[in-house]
């Protein structure tokens, strides 16, 4: 919803309630499961639960707990943290039977050296593993007849002597799995065999001419067709320059935000500025970017130069022949005010931190902003530009840089297009929520 305000109004947003990715720190959840192959069978192997936490608006998995698959197929872990969750379960490298099977007898399964619970095909954040405060969960995994995949990946180098790393690709998360590649020294390409189907992130990793070096590529594996992929060096380039402030610096200092805009999910970048203005940026990605600060530094561009030189629009364009160029960055002091109330009427949880999370459309960043006791909440310093908010529940655990999972509440949210010098005050606007 797109709420135009002409006059000085006061926000009222109503409480969202939602699955938080982790709840409280209690470790008093537990998560026990089975393994079993095609014929039923149990299965060498280890389980790790891996947990979605949050930490500054950023989903980071986390290791919470290792098993090990008994004879009987069970595994469980006890005293762990409620939450999301994804199991990747290892599988033990099969051995060869000692004495040969009859000919009428089923022939033995192929199993991938790992899989996912509960899908490596689909790792939406809704249809993880989540598991409540006080709960225990179980995972019943069934290893299916579905074939393994390989992988041939061509080396962005002339020798594939670089470290290439796999990575489970999740739904704005990355969960790394230990996989070794294998060099193919016929060609100098690294092979991966056996993972079941999925999307996976690799990376590989080297050092030359005294710089790191890395290229990436994702890939959505099938086991009934080649998964071939080539690296290509992620190409990036540096940009220095020097923020002008109108009068003192503000404390603290500022962070200078590039943002692609163009991109899913945004391409962003995020410089400090140093106490003589100045900031640079190590590693940019070829591209057309926008140049802000992040919301709630009380600071918008005024505009910019790029090589001495006025530019019409606060946009960087990045790429050979232009990250020389140095961007001085002109700034105005923010002054909009806006204030409102979070309807607590669904405020049930004990110990919980209902707040409003402001969100910066021109430079993607986000602020938390507290509410009292009675809802009320009050953000200064705001730059012009639009902005989302949404109202929480608990703001503790909200993963509010993550694309995906903000998105299903877009249409909970207010949408604002503010000037500078704006007070927003004193009406009341009732910004309705669509169920949960």
């Amino acid at each position: 919803m797109l709420c135009r305000l002409t006059h000085f109004p006061i926000l009222l947003l109503y409480c969202v309630s939602a699955m938080p990715l982790c709840a409280k720190t209690t470790r008093n959840a537990s998560l026990m499961g089975t393994v079993f192959d095609g014929r039923g069978d149990s299965v060498m192997a280890d389980v790790t639960a891996y947990r979605l936490a949050v930490r500054h608006g950023k989903i980071a998995p986390t290791v919470e707990c290792s098993a090990n698959v008994d004879p009987d197929g069970r595994f469980q872990c006890q005293h762990v943290h409620a939450g999301t969750y994804v199991l990747v379960v290892t599988i033990a490298p099969q051995r060869a039977p000692e004495v040969q099977p009859a000919p009428q007898k089923l022939a033995s399964l192929s199993l991938p050296r790992f899989v996912i619970y509960p899908s490596s095909t689909d790792l939406q954040l809704s249809n993880l593993l989540h598991v409540a405060s006080g709960e225990t969960q179980w995972a019943y995994i069934r290893i299916g007849p579905n074939p393994p995949s390989d992988v041939h990946a061509t080396s962005a180098i002339a020798e594939a002597n670089g470290q290439m790393q796999v990575f489970l690709h999740g739904e704005d998360f990355d969960i790394p799995l230990n996989i070794q590649a294998d060099m193919n020294a016929a060609d100098d390409s690294l092979e991966i065999r056996d993972i079941p189907n999925g999307t996976y992130k690799l990376s590989q990793n080297w050092y030359a001419d005294g710089e790191n070096h890395e290229a990436t590529s994702i890939l959505t594996t099938n086991g009934f067709s080649s998964n071939q992929i080539a690296f290509t060096e992620d190409q990036t380039y540096p940009v220095t320059g020097s923020v002008q402030y109108a009068g003192h610096p503000p404390a603290p200092l500022p962070e200078v935000i590039l943002a692609e805009r163009t991109t899913e999910p945004v391409r962003r970048y995020v410089a400090p500025v140093k106490k003589n203005g100045s900031f640079i940026f190590k590693a940019v990605a070829t591209g057309s970017y926008h140049i802000s600060f992040s919301v709630g530094d009380d600071l918008f561009v005024n505009d910019i130069s790029v090589g001495g030189v006025p530019a019409d629009v606060t946009t960087v364009s990045v790429g050979e022949g232009t990250s020389d160029l140095p961007v001085t960055v002109d700034t105005m002091r923010a002054s909009t005010r806006i204030a409102g109330f979070l309807d607590l009427a669904l405020q049930e949880t004990v110990g919980a931190k209902p707040g409003v999370i402001l969100q910066s459309l021109d430079s993607g960043t986000s602020l938390v902003v507290p509410v009292d006791a009675r809802g009320s909440f009050a953000v200064r310093g705001l730059p012009p530009g639009r902005y989302r908010l949404y109202g929480w529940s608990d703001v503790t655990n909200i993963p509010y840089d993550s694309p995906h999972f903000m998105a299903r509440y877009v249409d909970n949210a207010m949408t604002l297009d503010i000037e500078n010098d704006s007070n927003i005050t004193d009406i009341e606007v009732n910004c309705n929520t669509a169920p949960m």
